[in-house]
């Protein structure tokens, strides 16, 4: 049912690209934080976030639960491009207003950054989701190299062949490797036609509720720095977005094996078939685990030769966003698993809760503990979300065995999968 090189070889093909495009942007990250110093790399990171937070708005759910109705065959992918294109209309009109309203305060350059963020991960997200769908893991895997590589490169040309500055350096490097992979995703796996194929006008957010509330969530994680920044300061700001994306390669693990199963289990015919599947190859999220303790016991001498002295304060960010990003590893899948099986309005509640008591958490520490208050508020809400999710999965197991062990027959979807369908336009 897997196929395609089954599900660990897709896990590891993905784990290496994203690991790899992480590393890239870690080192991207660096190179400007240095040259910038932590209050106005502070500054920028907080417009990143907010563009990320907006990604997350705009999109509500529309990719994943795309990869899963394109997945099972409840849509067709002339019927995605269609609420792809009205997407994005969406996104370069929000982007057009947030340019304008920022000409009138005091920093118009972020709120530039913030409409290009929007603009270009809501397009690279959207490319590459049939890619997904049909679970060809090595163009996905080149689109995301691509990305981080060209914005390297492009990040080392200029800070060394001109007088650009560093802020502006990585603006530019990003937008760069937005545009690559952009271009890569719509050749490896764009529709045959580039043309509007009249359909009706479809709202793109149809049937994404679940999705959404876990999307727009999970886009507000970003918002950390930015509530950091307002009520620490934009020197803590900047000691905790120096680190917090050295625990994205780790993270990845487990999102590169959710997003290689989802497919699979969507297509699954019970949970029971889709975790027969899978769980054959949940050893991998041990290699995550284990790269976790590893950033621990590594994380002073780690941040001494990467960041210098300026960023002492950031080795003690770091241990605790990855013990965090150990329990990512659990909840993460244990989430896609359940969203895959038409669950994803429980998903979505569980993660908006736990998400706005991280946020609040930042809020109320950031004062008396800086940094290191916002990286604990992160990892007390993982530890809930994971706490959430499991006594859920829990509950769900016990009413299976009480009501029988149902088990639908070959070709035959779970009833919720089933109402989904219905709702979903073909």
């Amino acid at each position: 049912m897997i196929g395609r090189g089954g599900l660990a070889a897709q896990t590891v093909i993905l784990v290496v690209a994203g690991a790899a495009s992480q590393a890239l942007y870690a080192v991207l990250v660096a190179l400007v934080a240095n040259r910038a110093g932590p209050a106005a790399f502070g500054l920028a990171a907080g417009a990143m976030g907010v563009g990320g937070m907006l990604v997350g708005v705009v999109d509500f759910g529309f990719n994943a639960f795309s990869v899963r109705e394109l997945a099972a065959g409840r849509i067709t992918e002339e019927s995605y491009w269609n609420r792809l294109r009205v997407l994005f209309a969406v996104a370069v009109a929000g982007a057009l207003v947030i340019s304008m309203a920022a000409l009138a305060t005091p920093w118009p350059e972020l709120g530039l950054v913030v409409a290009l963020v929007l603009l270009s991960r809501t397009a690279i997200n959207g490319v590459v989701v049939p890619l997904r769908a049909a679970r060809r893991v090595m163009k996905v895997a080149t689109v995301l190299l691509l990305e981080r590589l060209v914005a390297l490169v492009l990040a080392v040309v200029l800070l060394t062949t001109t007088a650009v500055g560093a802020l502006p350096t990585l603006w530019w490097s990003l937008v760069g490797g937005a545009f690559a992979a952009l271009a890569a995703g719509v050749l490896l796996g764009g529709p045959s036609r580039l043309r509007w194929v009249p359909t009706g006008l479809t709202a793109p957010w149809r049937a994404t509720a679940g999705y959404g509330r876990f999307s727009l969530a999970v886009s507000a994680t970003s918002l950390d720095v930015t509530l950091l920044a307002a009520t620490g300061g934009s020197a803590q700001a900047g000691i905790y977005s120096a680190v917090s994306r050295w625990t994205q390669p780790v993270q990845f693990f487990a999102q590169a094996y959710s997003s290689a199963a989802a497919p699979a289990i969507a297509q699954a015919s019970s949970s029971r078939v889709a975790l027969q599947a899978v769980r054959r190859s949940l050893w991998l999220l041990c290699g995550a685990v284990v790269t976790c303790a590893a950033l621990v016991l590594l994380a002073p001498t780690a941040v001494s030769l990467v960041l210098g002295d300026t960023y002492r304060q950031s080795a003690d960010v770091l241990v605790v966003l990855s013990i965090g990003a150990a329990v990512v590893v659990v909840n993460q899948p244990l989430a896609t698993f359940l969203q895959a099986r038409g669950h994803e309005n429980v998903v979505g509640i569980c993660t908006v809760g736990t998400v706005s008591l991280q946020l609040v958490a930042v809020c109320v520490t950031a004062g008396p503990f800086g940094a290191q208050g916002a990286a604990w508020s992160y990892g007390v809400g993982q530890l809930a979300l994971t706490a959430l999710l499991a006594t859920y999965a829990s509950l769900l197991v016990r009413r299976h065995r009480r009501d029988g062990a149902h088990r639908p027959g070959p070709g035959v979807r779970e009833p919720v999968l089933a109402a989904d369908a219905r709702g979903a336009d073909t």
